[in-house]
């Protein structure tokens, strides 16, 4: 087996299969520490034993990006449609890879929540859930993910996510 080869085996799960990822998920691990869970489209879950801001860094740092650039340029690209929305943005690292922030578990805060994010492109539909409160969401791998966000707030992040997208995509068209 060459160098490489070795090389890329050695890389954490996310980092090596990043386009299989269907969500990103911050977890209370069993032993109680907090963790992160993420979905692949192959319907498996990996366990990090990690933060779920720690695993984000780690995994835009390996796509030679950062969380604040993202965060920036999605700030940019809102304010450049009309829209002066500015917390829970989508975040593009690029044409087939949008991250859609979700509400996944309440904090001990009242007013704080746990965010994790979906991939645009892996989500096949949503729904409100009969008798809770939040939403479902399924995924192109039949994969389903239950989270705090009500169906006006789900509906807005995804259409949001798809218009920053096309927009990305027009403006590529035109440079």
């Amino acid at each position: 087996m060459s160098k490489i080869m070795k090389n890329i085996w050695s890389l954490p799960r996310y980092k090596r299969e990043w386009r299989d990822i269907c969500a990103l998920l911050p977890a209370y691990l069993p032993d109680g520490a907090n963790g992160s869970y993420i979905l692949y489209e192959d319907g498996s879950v990996e366990q990090v034993n990690f933060s779920f801001s720690w695993v984000l860094d780690d995994l835009f740092a390996y796509l030679h990006s950062n969380k604040q650039l993202l965060q920036r340029q999605s700030r940019r690209i809102t304010a450049q449609m009309g829209n002066q929305r500015g917390r829970r943005l989508p975040l593009i690292l690029s044409k087939d890879f949008c991250l859609v922030p979700i509400r996944v578990r309440l904090t001990s805060s009242p007013y704080h929540e746990a965010n994790g994010y979906v991939r645009l492109n892996k989500v096949e539909d949503f729904s409100e859930q009969k008798g809770k409160s939040g939403c479902k969401i399924w995924f192109t791998n039949q994969l389903e993910l239950e989270v705090l966000d009500n169906l006006y707030t789900l509906r807005g992040n995804m259409a949001l996510a798809a218009k920053m997208q096309e927009y990305l995509r027009e403006e590529e068209g035109l440079a």
